[in-house]
């Protein structure tokens, strides 16, 4: 059984003049991590345009179609790979920006053989879809904050970061805050020594992180925090760091990236956004 998995694109600053389509030829490596049979079938990429952008805030719409001999459940994981690294060639190799849509991907399931054909019967197509919870929130202007205006520059770095969709970007942006706050002259004692040797972010994390103000007593209260000292320093080092024969650093997009950074920036938002208010 094959599939094709029909991914819809965005694109800025680069227009596409008719289809292109390309075989992508397995090589044994490939064959031995999809677990394909020697001689399956190549990998086919068609890239079309439609005639006229479905969003006029793009150059350009379309589909990016990727076919894989493999099932559904199969060759998910592989086919959202594949159209992000086309994805990514694309817009490095051309300029301007190629981006896939991933909220609805829609795709057909091939038969190969008429016993397929039977299994699959009238249903051959599938769709795909992620739904992403938006907070439509809404803040309330407190007046009395005026009373409290401060003119630390830390303000627009904190605005700035807080705003970044990408969270290796918004990682490094607040962290910074707390560098420039707790290690501001960047010379030793090491930037984790100082942040741990600092009274004032001690309290502010014991008053705010949860893993710090639940521990029952002073000193398990001072290692959580260390814990957590070293915990930030070591991804502000992954963020700003790449070392790719060892594997050390973070890369954007990476599944790896997300997990770890997605706790740390809600507690790194929350102790530089209370660092400035107390400055």
């Amino acid at each position: 059984m094959k599939t094709r998995w029909d991914f819809f694109f965005e694109s800025n600053g680069l227009r596409f003049e008719r289809k292109h389509t390309y075989i992508l030829q397995p090589t044994e490596e490939d064959l031995r991590r999809l677990n394909l049979p020697p001689g399956a079938d190549p990998v086919r990429i068609t890239i079309e345009p439609d005639d006229r952008p479905y969003n006029p805030a793009v150059t350009q719409t379309g589909m990016a179609k990727i076919t894989i001999p493999l099932d559904v459940e199969e060759a998910k994981g592989h086919a959202y790979s594949l159209a992000e690294v086309i994805a990514q060639h694309i817009t490095f190799a051309n300029g301007g920006e190629f981006k896939i849509v991933y909220g609805l991907v829609t795709g057909e399931r091939l038969p190969e053989n008429d016993a397929e054909a039977e299994d699959l019967g009238e249903t051959p197509h599938f769709t795909d879809i992620s739904l992403i919870e938006i907070d439509d929130s809404v803040s309330v202007f407190d007046g009395s904050s005026m009373g409290r205006l401060n003119g630390n520059p830390l303000l627009k770095q904190f605005n700035v970061a807080a705003r970044s969709e990408n969270p290796i970007d918004k990682y490094l942006g607040l962290f910074k805050i707390l560098e420039g706050t707790y290690a501001p002259a960047g010379t030793p004692p090491s930037l984790g020594r100082q942040m741990k040797s600092s009274q004032r972010l001690f309290e502010i994390a014991d008053g705010s992180v949860r893993a710090v103000h639940d521990a029952p007593d002073e000193p398990q209260k001072r290692a959580a925090f260390e814990s957590l000292v070293d915990s930030m320093v070591d991804a502000r080092n992954q963020c700003a760091h790449l070392r790719t024969l060892t594997g050390y650093g973070y890369t954007h997009g990476s599944r790896r990236a997300l997990d770890a950074l997605e706790p740390l920036i809600a507690v790194v938002t929350v102790l530089a956004r209370k660092s400035i208010e107390s400055a």
